[in-house]
């Protein structure tokens, strides 16, 4: 590139006609040219760069090392059009190949796009001559074309590149990248899908990689990709382990201010603490920072989709446990049109990577139509993966508000009637996802059963009946059917498959526990047989819960833990409250100060008549939620309890 030439950023729309619909959609997307250069303000907060290529241009250099750093901070999408850029102003530049292939796997979200990286490098094959590439970036493609073999295992692919990476790390000992991805390969296959490394293995691979780090953060503290690992391999339940997190997942954000994961990450660390002012700020900046960087170059709502819209639903929860059930509501509002209008669709931000064990590799698909039939999901990927976070979100807020001070319906309308906030969610295509979809679809469905069952409870409407009868029926179909579709899958994940059959018997519950509002109510006199007939169904979800809580793969964020479920199905039938409260010390022992779970302790404690234990709890809710919704039920009790 000529140094001296003008900065060009060019903005290319693109407008295709969407189907038969008769309707254009938007494409925008960033693109460069060879008189583009980098990113200024992206590359001055990500922290330093240590990765010099050699025989190499100034112009593919600065795409390249930008491409690294936002590689190690999991902005895939932004870093494959930096790699590329660098290979396109450099054609001879085998690493520009090397980093777009990279960005096609995502260890620790359980996502890859193997045959977009084979073509990546079969690509590089075709256009650059063997002698013309230096030893250490032979080592990387080494590397790399291990990781997207063709013909073999899971297991055989992570494991063999987890080998060369640690040769690559031994031969470049001052380098702090080989480093760090070798300590990432490490813990990737501890989480692997694959579901291959045993319990003893995994303890000695995050020592590992943990020893690994440590080791690089001293030499290159102000590194970004080194700090970021080093909080991943920390990110467990174990308090005492959690705790090395808390310094470098701060130093993260402070390092690398401008980017969505490195702010996102200190929530992490701080969610095991139930620390929730700590999450709301991280995810609050993190979002920020994707907004003003997209705003930058009005990329639409695709725009580091993954890393954005996982920052507002973590935002969201932490909100929902202070309280702050207005402010949730807000970003449940700004989600629900994005799964039905997509004004802007970028194709690198949904394509480098798919649900390992989807039923295909996406490499490129239509934009949806502008303007989507209303409760329709489509199956676009980009458009379904909002439906992720949005069904999920619905959950949260729902649940943990205990539909304060209105249920919430899952899709905007023109009225906010109990009818409309139980319209049940539209069906995923689970074989784009096996594990997201599922999981956030049967928590919708388990959620609008659990807004009409309340909402059932505390109205003598003579509609109710029919009403809830028709969701738990249509809910249990719904779910009867997810399970078989998943169960036909070979490669859906244990999580899954064990999850399913938990929320039915939860919907089941449900059901029974509205059934039995006029014979077994707070106050009722029907006989203890019968009033406790609901309760098998969730003795047996409650041993399900306790098994895949240890999932290696079960989601940070916990929709409706059943110990909560169950307890607050208890208090509501005014039925044994010293069982309630084990269930809600139990969901305290899992996540301290799940705002459900210390509400439904003081709860439990005032149907004991533990008046003392009751105004411990409610002091503790108090000062959780402060600044939370001060007509929400729970603080209304709290201020009568602790006055």
């Amino acid at each position: 590139m000529n140094p001296g030439l003008t900065i060009l950023i060019a903005l290319i729309v693109i407008t295709i006609k969407a189907g038969s619909s008769g309707q254009d959609a938007l494409i925008t997307h960033k693109v460069y040219d060879d008189s583009f250069d980098v990113d200024q303000i992206l590359s001055a907060g990500l922290g330093k760069s240590y990765w010099l290529p050699l025989n190499t241009g100034p112009a593919a250099i600065d795409h390249f090392q930008l491409g690294v750093r936002l590689l190690h901070l999991f902005w895939y999408d932004e870093a494959a059009k930096e790699f590329e850029a660098a290979r396109t102003v450099e054609p001879d530049f085998a690493l520009g190949y090397w980093g777009e292939a990279m960005c096609m796997k995502q260890s620790l979200w359980g996502t890859e796009n193997v045959t977009a990286a084979q073509a990546i490098l079969a690509h590089m094959d075709a256009n650059i001559v063997d002698y013309l590439v230096g030893l250490r970036a032979r080592a990387y493609l080494k590397a790399v074309r291990v990781l997207f073999a063709a013909n073999t295992t899971l297991e055989l692919r992570e494991r063999g590149y987890s080998a060369e990476m640690q040769i690559v790390m031994n031969d470049y000992p001052t380098d702090p990248d080989p480093a760090a991805f070798y300590a990432l390969s490490l813990i990737g296959m501890v989480n692997s899908v694959g579901g291959y490394v045993s319990t003893t293995e995994a303890s000695t691979l995050l020592a590992a990689a943990r020893s690994i780090l440590t080791g690089a953060a001293a030499t290159f503290p102000a590194y970004a990709g080194i700090l970021h690992y080093t909080v991943q391999a920390y990110d467990y339940n174990d308090l005492s382990v959690a705790e090395m997190g808390k310094s470098p997942s701060i130093q993260l954000g402070f390092l690398a201010p401008v980017s969505n994961q490195a702010l996102h990450m200190k929530s992490h660390i701080f969610l095991r603490f139930g620390d929730w002012a700590q999450v709301t700020d991280s995810n609050t900046n993190a979002v920020a920072a994707s907004d003003t960087y997209c705003a930058r170059y009005a990329l639409g709502t695709s725009c580091d989709a993954d890393n954005r819209w996982h920052a507002l639903e973590w935002l969201l929860y932490g909100l929902i446990n202070q309280c702050k059930f207005a402010q949730a509501t807000l970003l449940f509002n700004r989600m629900q049109p994005l799964t039905r209008v997509s004004g802007r669709h970028s194709k690198l931000s949904v394509d480098t990577h798919t649900r390992i064990g989807s039923s295909s590799d996406l490499v490129s698909f239509p934009p949806p139509p502008l303007c989507a039939p209303q409760f329709v999901v489509s199956d676009n990927p980009g458009v379904q993966k909002y439906s992720y976070w949005l069904y999920k979100m619905f959950a949260h807020l729902n649940t943990v508000s205990q539909l304060f001070p209105a249920p919430v319906p899952l899709f905007a309308a023109t009225n906010t009637t109990t009818s409309t906030a139980i319209t049940l969610a539209p069906a995923l295509n689970v074989s784009m996802d096996p594990f997201q979809a599922p999981h956030a679809e049967a928590y919708a469905l388990m959620t609008s059963v659990y807004v009409a069952a309340m909402s059932g409870m505390r109205s003598n409407d003579s509609s109710m009946p029919a009403l809830v009868s028709f969701t738990v029926t249509s809910a249990q179909a719904r779910l009867v059917m997810l399970n078989a579709t998943c169960a036909a899958v070979s490669t859906t994940p244990p999580y899954i498959t064990q999850m399913l059959p938990m929320v039915m018997q939860e919907v089941s519950a449900l059901g029974a526990m509205y059934s039995l509002k006029n014979q077994c109510a707070a106050g009722m006199n029907g006989s203890a047989t019968t009033c406790a007939s609901w309760r098998p169904q969730m003795e047996a979800a409650l041993i399900t819960q306790r098994i895949i809580a240890a999932d290696k793969s079960a989601p940070h964020l916990k929709i409706a833990p059943v110990m909560s479920f169950y307890g607050n199905m208890l208090l509501t039938m005014g039925q044994d409250p010293s069982s309630a409260r084990a269930l809600f010390t139990e969901c305290l022992a899992m996540l301290p100060n799940q705002m459900a779970c210390v509400l439904g302790m003081a709860r439990s404690s005032v149907q004991l008549n533990d008046l003392a234990g009751a105004r411990t709890w409610y002091t503790a809710l108090k000062a959780q939620a402060k600044d939370g919704d001060m007509l929400f039920p729970g603080l209304v009790e709290a201020a009568r309890y602790t006055a």
